[in-house]
């Protein structure tokens, strides 16, 4: 693709990096006119960036690590959204190493109890009662429950949460329903709509 051949050749003029991993639609060939490009670069910079520029037209989302960053231990979470992804430069093997490390993370998920999943729907349940005074405050816990109640939601199906962008993925794939239920919750502005995405996550759990 000539597209993704640009950006490639950009990043390794701006950053002579030893590895690339790209994950996101672009590593799955999903990507189209509005996609951004998703990538973790390792280079020999001193601390971490991230650059936002335009190439060919596409907005990057690219993440500049220190190679020195992964030389000892280091939040393995910051970058479980490589799982995945496509390694297109590896001079020194930290790529492989880290794809290797976050797939065995994955793998590895201690799913939450029935007692902390339920803990979970009381905090879904106490919130959506706050948002019904339509207040300001009630206001800015709709939006934190929109955002939550997704994390909540993979706890409850005993998966890990791996960013809204990969899990909106995985809810239109394997739960079309719920998918449709919280892709309702987003649109509309109406509490019915947040009850009934919070209702199904606890008939979920049941």
């Amino acid at each position: 693709m000539i597209k993704k051949r640009k950006i490639l050749e950009y990043l390794i003029k701006e950053y002579d990096p030893t590895s690339i991993i790209v994950y996101g639609s672009f590593a799955n060939d999903t990507n189209d006119a509005h996609s951004d490009f998703d990538a973790l670069v390792i280079c020999s910079k001193s601390h971490k960036m991230h650059d936002d520029n335009v190439i060919d037209n596409t907005e990057l989302d690219v993440f500049i690590y220190p190679t020195e960053y992964f030389v000892d231990e280091y939040d393995i979470s910051e970058i479980l959204q490589i799982e995945n992804g496509d390694l297109l430069l590896d001079k020194e093997g930290i790529g492989a190493k880290l794809l290797r490390e976050v797939e065995a993370y994955v793998s590895n998920y201690d799913a939450k109890s029935i007692s902390e999943k339920q803990m979970e729907l009381s905090w879904c349940k106490k919130m959506l009662k706050r948002i019904e005074r339509e207040d300001i405050e009630g206001l800015y816990r709709w939006h934190w429950l929109l955002m939550d109640s997704l994390e909540i939601y993979f706890d409850i199906k005993n998966e890990m949460y791996l960013g809204p962008k990969k899990s909106l993925d995985l809810l239109l794939k394997y739960d079309k329903k719920g998918f449709e239920i919280y892709k309702e919750a987003l649109e509309f502005k109406e509490v019915d709509s947040l009850k009934k995405w919070i209702n199904y996550l606890e008939k979920s759990l049941n």
